[in-house]
């Protein structure tokens, strides 16, 4: 029994891939097998489209918000790096300039 909930589980985690076209044809193939052999994946494939579908869209929107955060401070951080490094070399080249023409 427990076998069966975990493979259950595999399911319901690839069923999205599956939906998608994003999973390997042997993969397919069995979960294919597996909507005609599972009766309660089936009443699950049924109610997905419900709760359950917008639940995990508002997950995947926190997840890639946060990740968007985490992005723009690092893209900050190279911007000031960038024009520091350009402010020295410009500094060095006034300076070289003005000791050569001294």
């Amino acid at each position: 029994m427990n076998r069966d909930k975990n493979i259950c589980s595999a399911f319901k985690d690839l069923y999205p891939s599956y939906i998608d076209g994003m999973i390997e044809d042997e993969t397919r193939l069995w979960m294919d097998k597996h909507i005609q052999q599972c009766e309660d994946c089936c009443i699950w494939i049924k109610s997905y489209k419900g709760d359950s579908d917008l639940k995990e869209t508002s997950h995947i929107i926190q997840v890639d918000t946060s990740t968007f955060e985490e992005d723009k401070k690092a893209i900050k951080k190279a911007r000031i790096f960038i024009a520091l490094g350009l402010v020295a070399v410009i500094m060095l080249a006034i300076w070289t300039s003005i000791w050569i023409f001294v």
